[in-house]
């Protein structure tokens, strides 16, 4: 007889995705049979590292689209993850209908993987943690693909400087740090700046990216008078944007305030976009002076306002330093093209490339500094990943 169990991983409560796990043989082939596909049948024999889409079903009725993604296929341990919206409602409605197929709802500790002293089930709870505050698809299918490529991908690294091949197995853990660089974006909102002079469209902009009116717009210089924080999603990547008020002289005491809170706001972010007024002249010193002062954190030039007639050409963008990009926060010219270049310039994976990625960033951190003191004796450096991997204080 077949004995199914299922448990909520994500903490109680409402969130954004909740992810239901359902162990025990034949669990693939119930939970997919409650399931109508959004991309053509299921297989009978599913491929781990590889997210399914569908809409979950009671009777005639669709209760939520899910993703489902496979740890494990064949015999009693075969596991099936179901992640869903967060709405108690609809996780109360999928265990129902769990529960009158059959499968028996347990406490989440007894359908643990590994045991919480192994530095896999570490890892694990640490995704799933990471996946229950996901606000967008997109990092939620990344964390859910990256919960079972990631311990392998770590594993082989170990295994190739085991068996000798030092040179080999470094050179795998310093591409996998690099392509990482951006990876906590898709699970934690990168911090994005508009900065630049008065009445340069930084808040049209700013509403313009986040589609939606939240910052005031006005002619009048000035109209910002304090650094606004949206929250908004870019390509899939959480994001919060910080409309900052315009840099200018000014003898009203509480608008200087607000210029100098913004500055030291600012300092603070991953990214800034520098906003010039492109259809009153654009003077290449001043750009570059402020390029200059916002240091490493200046990542792209907006140049806005481009559908109006008089909106200023470039014969050499190049010298700037920085990506140039020219936009309508009106019409939506370039912001496509901005939108792209700001997920590149936050170092984000790409979704293409499907290949493992550290989503613990201080995990990524440590095993860093192991690649950049750059060890070449094989049995030192799978010593020392073993080493950060065990002791877990990337998880704290």
């Amino acid at each position: 007889m077949k004995v199914l169990r299922c448990c909520v991983l994500t903490p109680p409560g409402k969130g954004a995705i909740a992810v239901i796990l359902v162990r025990g043989g034949g669990a693939w082939s119930l939970v997919s049979g409650l399931i109508d596909s959004h991309g053509g049948p299921f297989p009978d024999v599913p491929k781990r590292n590889r997210v399914y889409y569908g809409s979950f079903r009671e009777g005639e009725e669709s209760i939520d689209d899910v993703l489902l993604a496979v740890s494990e296929h064949g015999g009693c341990n075969e596991t099936v993850e179901i992640s869903c919206h967060g709405g108690l409602r609809v996780v109360e409605r999928i265990l129902l209908a769990l529960t009158n197929a059959g499968v028996t709802v347990v406490d989440g500790e007894l359908l643990c993987d590994c045991a919480l002293s192994s530095w896999q089930g570490k890892l694990r709870r640490i995704g799933m943690m990471l996946l229950s505050r996901a606000s967008t698809d997109r990092g939620a299918r990344f964390l859910i693909g990256q919960m079972d490529k990631l311990p392998a991908a770590l594993e082989a690294v170990c295994c190739l400087a085991e068996s000798g091949n030092g040179r080999d197995s470094l050179d795998t853990l310093r591409s996998l740090v690099v392509r990482s660089r951006g990876a906590r974006f898709l699970s934690e909102p990168a911090e994005i700046a508009l900065v630049g002079p008065t009445n340069a469209g930084k808040s049209s902009l700013a509403n313009r990216l986040a589609d939606r009116d939240h910052a005031l717009v006005a002619e009048t210089e000035g109209t910002t008078r304090d650094w606004v924080s949206i929250s908004a999603a870019i390509c899939g990547v959480p994001v919060t944007l910080l409309d900052t008020a315009g840099d200018r002289k000014t003898d009203d005491i509480l608008e200087r305030q607000a210029i100098i809170a913004g500055q030291c706001r600012v300092a603070r972010c991953n990214l800034s976009l520098l906003v010039v007024d492109g259809a009153n002249g654009l003077d290449p010193e001043a750009v570059k002076r402020w390029l200059e002062e916002l240091g490493e954190r200046a990542g792209i030039l907006v140049i806005s306002k481009s559908d109006c007639a008089q909106v200023v050409s470039l014969d050499d963008s190049s010298c700037f330093g920085v990506p140039v990009v020219r936009v309508s926060a009106k019409t939506g010219e370039g912001i496509e093209e901005l939108q792209q270049l700001v997920v590149a310039a936050l170092d984000v994976p790409d979704e293409a490339e499907n290949e493992a990625v550290l989503f613990s960033e201080s995990l990524r951190c440590e095993l860093s500094e192991i690649v950049d003191e750059a060890p070449h004796k094989a049995a030192v450096l799978a010593e020392r990943v073993a080493d950060v991997l065990r002791s877990g204080q990337w998880t704290q």
